[in-house]
């Protein structure tokens, strides 16, 4: 009995929950042109600085590999230089982030 009496309650508890999926669609784009009027970028627009985001992660990562490699060869001087553009990039990469952070963030 207990085994029904649950059963039922889930069923109808879940169609509760889809019963009413189309008045968030249009409560979802009502909550985005407010958020866009009040500074909030579009959502192509955040991807795009998302990316750039993770490209120059990436790209600073690969910097320092390269560093730690030239150090390890006993090239200092060439290291620190290749290690100033990487934590350069990922200065970049974390300006990227509070951007998004800022403009961005839903």
């Amino acid at each position: 009995m207990f085994r029904l009496l649950l059963t039922l309650f889930f069923v109808i508890f879940s169609h509760q929950l889809s019963s009413d999926d189309h008045k968030e669609k249009g409560k979802e784009k009502e909550m985005r042109k407010m958020k866009e009027s009040l500074g909030y970028w579009k959502a192509e627009d955040c991807k795009k600085i998302s990316e750039a985001a993770g490209l120059f992660i990436y790209f600073s990562y690969e910097l320092l590999e390269e560093s730690d490699k030239l150090k390890q060869q006993g090239k200092e001087l060439e290291s620190d230089k290749i290690a100033e553009g990487g934590v350069a990039l990922s200065q970049v990469a974390a300006n990227y982030a509070k951007t998004f952070e800022a403009f961005c963030k839903r």
